[in-house]
């Protein structure tokens, strides 16, 4: 019997990914479709910045008829609803609004306690939000130079108790390379950790790191 094998992804992605056509040619499977990144629209899940895309799967010896269905089951959804609903409740904090966020949903940051999320209750003022204590600069691809790309990327990640950067989540993508090199630069910062009651807790941020062409 087949198995499944998974290098560990450089960048986690809130991207939603479409599948168009499937074609299988000597052991390659290629899946064509659209990348598509996943934003809120009048409360409920949709997608923007829609681009084409290729998913290029090596089957190895691996029977197609055994190893096909358990790819279907591994990496899609049946549909957007229930990709949103595998999300944890703190991830989906920063999906990115079309419009602010309704007051009443609570702008309420989530923190990480004894390895538990929870939403801060109680009065702000006892919330200290982390404070950069070193930070790397990103380096321009050379792809993106050459077509002098400028943008933001926008980055999630869990700032520890211990100040130090995990979980990195790509929010909204610029390409050409540029995500990856936000996602490295962003593992590479410490902080003053959050505290809540002066005491230090993990906190989820959301950062936007600017390319700019010299």
């Amino acid at each position: 019997m087949g198995s499944l094998a998974f290098d560990p992804p450089q960048v986690s992605t809130l991207g939603v990914f479409t599948p168009g056509s499937v074609k299988l040619k000597e052991k390659v499977l290629t899946i064509t479709g659209t990348r598509s990144t996943l934003i809120i629209d009048k409360m409920k899940p949709a997608l923007s910045g829609t681009v084409s895309m290729s998913l290029i799967i090596y089957l190895g010896a691996d029977d197609p008829s055994i190893i096909l269905p358990r790819l279907q089951e591994s990496l899609f959804f049946a549909d957007l609803k229930s990709a949103v609903d595998s999300l944890p409740p703190w991830l989906r904090a920063v999906v990115p609004y079309v419009t602010d966020p309704p007051k009443q949903q609570g702008l309420t940051p989530w923190i990480l306690r004894d390895g538990e999320w929870s939403r801060i209750s109680g009065d702000s003022n006892n919330v200290k939000m982390p404070k950069p204590l070193h930070e790397v600069a990103p380096e321009f691809t050379g792809q993106a130079r050459s077509q002098k790309m400028r943008g933001a990327v926008t980055l999630a990640f869990v700032v520890t108790e211990h100040g130090a950067v995990d979980s990195v989540w790509l929010v909204n993508p610029i390409g050409l390379g540029l995500d990856e090199s936000a996602a490295k630069a962003a593992s590479q910062y410490t902080f003053e950790p959050a505290q809540v009651d002066g005491k230090p807790v993990g906190v989820l941020i959301c950062m936007e790191i600017n390319f700019q062409v010299d």
